[in-house]
């Protein structure tokens, strides 16, 4: 078996939460490019309580979620391949977002309001996931709104009527 000649991705950093009592912490580091050639960043959100999650704007996709267990030792709990490169090859959608719902709408129709909506058909007749290209392979998904309270949200404004990319 030869040696593999390809180069080995950069892992993402992993999240060190802050020691309990901390204050909640918030940064983004630019960590590659989406195959659109837009910049792709990863967030690490940090309660300060021994939680930390780093978020990719690439799909709004959990790329790592780190919680204390039963004695307090921080831990990971979520699988994910660890890298940029490793998301966007992803078949799995580990940690994604896949869309603006979770489910089928069978016939890629629905009634509202005795009016019938025809949506795109991405799956056989059905649309699943939302249509088209799912959140998770979005790169402009980077838009990071916090709270006051602590929340967080990131967004992906598409207009009324706009189809996934």
């Amino acid at each position: 078996m030869k040696p593999s000649s390809a180069r080995p991705t950069p892992a993402f950093p992993q999240p060190k939460p802050a020691p309990r009592g901390s204050t909640a912490r918030i940064s983004r580091q630019v960590v590659g490019l989406a195959a659109s050639g837009e910049e792709v960043s990863l967030f690490v959100l940090d309660t300060g309580c021994g939680s930390a999650a780093q978020v990719l704007d690439y799909g709004a996709t959990v790329a790592a979620l780190h919680v204390p267990d039963a004695r307090g030792d921080s831990g990971p709990v979520v699988l994910a391949p660890g890298s940029l490169q490793g998301h966007l090859a992803d078949r799995m959608y580990l940690g994604a977002t896949v869309g603006r719902f979770a489910n089928r709408i069978a016939g890629a129709c629905f009634i509202l309001d005795d009016r019938r909506y025809q949506l795109q058909a991405n799956e056989g007749t059905n649309q699943l996931h939302g249509g088209g290209r799912w959140v998770s392979c979005a790169s402009e998904a980077g838009d990071l709104e916090f709270s006051p309270a602590g929340a967080s949200q990131l967004t992906i404004h598409w207009g009324n009527g706009r189809r996934t990319p």
